[in-house]
């Protein structure tokens, strides 16, 4: 047995934590960042002053339960913003882009031809922090998942790895998860 295999069942930061929150991802291209400028900036602003104004407090972890709907809930407001020459690709809480649909200004700059929407999205994040001399832990559960027809969208944090997989196959992608065992909350 390898050092990732007796970690995945003996340390902490290596729990996968389903997150109650939805998600969705938005494709925009760079040729059209002028008109969604304002929007990009106005959006990672709320995300920031969200959490600046209403900082989550972590409870302590002999509270165990409410220590894990903390971390279910964790993915509230969340924002990514990535950018490469060819695309621009946000990825957020469903919350926020049903806010941006409403929003005039960005409808306004929204023609279907310039803006791909995908979603929802599930996420399953690892709790992190992730130790660091441990190697392979998003190449294992990805391999894991892809045996089972799951596709994912990834993003690494300083902390951690969030896996967003479509909605509908949050419960196949737990139980995967849990036979390659990995503890899943």
């Amino acid at each position: 047995m390898n050092d990732l295999e007796a970690a995945k069942q003996t340390e902490p930061s290596l729990v996968i934590i389903p997150l109650t929150t939805t998600f969705e991802l938005l494709r925009i291209s760079p040729s059209d960042i002028a008109r969604f400028l304002p929007t990009l900036d106005r959006l990672s602003s709320q995300s920031l002053r969200q959490s600046i104004d209403h900082p989550l407090t972590r409870p302590v972890d002999s509270d165990t339960a409410a220590l894990t709907a903390y971390e279910k809930a964790s993915g509230e407001g969340y924002v990514s913003i990535t950018r490469t020459g060819e695309e621009i690709s946000v990825l957020l809480d469903a919350k926020l882009a049903t806010g941006l649909k409403e929003d005039t200004e960005w409808a306004r700059g929204c023609a279907d031809d310039v803006i791909e929407r995908e979603g929802p999205y599930a996420c399953l994040r690892v709790r992190g922090p992730m130790p660091l001399h441990l190697t392979g832990i998003a190449a294992n559960f990805t391999k894991t998942l892809q045996e089972h027809a799951i596709a994912v969208f990834l993003i690494s944090t300083w902390d951690t790895d969030w896996i967003f997989i479509k909605q509908d196959k949050l419960e196949a992608a737990g139980e995967a998860l849990r036979k390659d065992g990995w503890i899943v909350l």
